[in-house]
């Protein structure tokens, strides 16, 4: 399985022009994280992020992106962590459980979310699953608030003492207290709404990175789909909002949970 996985890498990497060197140096930034068994389940078809296309291969290509970006001329020399910014992207979306016609994934409250509590799974999960990219408190900062704030222009849960409904809420437990106070921190910053911040990264590797995603997630993505699925695509841009994706399995079943819910 890892030797399609990784040649399934490879191709992303092609696709973004990637030349023989920066292909070797990407993998020795990615390998502890690619090949640990949390990561690989996420490269399989039954994790769907944007439509059909699968979380891990989303998330190696935000990483690609980011890579590239920080190749640029007026970032080379920028004070700039390639290596922290390709990090942040392997870990921005590692929540826990898929979010299109999943019922198991549904909330309470709607402020609680996938879009807006999904940051804060997948930090608590990348802290648990690989502990030692946190050990240096400068990079695990800028780790914390990049992966927490890669969404922005759209918010996140703040963590305001109101109900999380975390789909990971005993890994968030385990965290130690000082890295646990960085995410608490780090989502109550910038413009408070409700329950929400509103805020890009302090970080410039962050803001790399929440850049990357939007090109990958908004253009890149979308324009792969257009070309399968043509105007098919518009029901996942719908299921962004609702949860529910007509052009995969189970749209049927969540419907009724909907509506059961109501």
């Amino acid at each position: 399985m890892c030797e399609k996985k990784m040649s399934e890498v490879n191709n992303i990497l092609r696709k973004y022009n990637f030349n023989q060197l920066e292909t070797v140096n990407f993998w020795n930034i990615i390998n502890p994280i690619f090949f640990n068994g949390n990561f690989l389940r996420r490269m399989e078809k039954d994790f769907p992020h944007h439509d059909d296309v699968s979380l891990g291969h989303h998330i190696v290509s935000d990483a690609a992106v980011t890579y590239k970006i920080c190749q640029k001329n007026k970032y080379v020399n920028a004070d700039i962590d390639k290596n922290v910014a390709v990090i942040i992207a392997m870990m921005h979306d590692l929540y826990t459980l898929p979010w299109q016609n999943n019922p198991e994934n549904f909330q309470e409250y709607s402020f609680n979310g996938h879009g807006y509590r999904h940051p804060l799974e997948a930090i608590v999960n990348a802290i648990n699953w690989f502990p030692e990219y946190f050990e240096d408190r400068k990079k695990a900062e800028k780790i914390i608030d990049g992966v927490i704030h890669h969404m922005f222009p759209f918010p996140v849960r703040a963590i305001d003492g109101i109900t999380l409904e975390l789909k990971n809420a005993e890994n968030y437990d385990k965290i130690p207290e000082d890295l646990k106070q960085m995410i608490i921190e780090s989502s109550n910053r910038g413009l408070i709404v409700k329950h929400f911040s509103l805020c890009p990264s302090k970080y410039k590797e962050g803001r790399i990175m929440s850049f990357a995603d939007k090109k990958v997630a908004i253009v890149d993505d979308t324009i792969e789909s257009l070309r399968k699925n043509g105007l098919k695509t518009f029901r996942g841009i719908i299921a962004l909002k609702t949860g529910a994706n007509k052009n995969l399995d189970g749209y049927e079943e969540i419907q009724k949970f909907r509506h059961n819910k109501k």
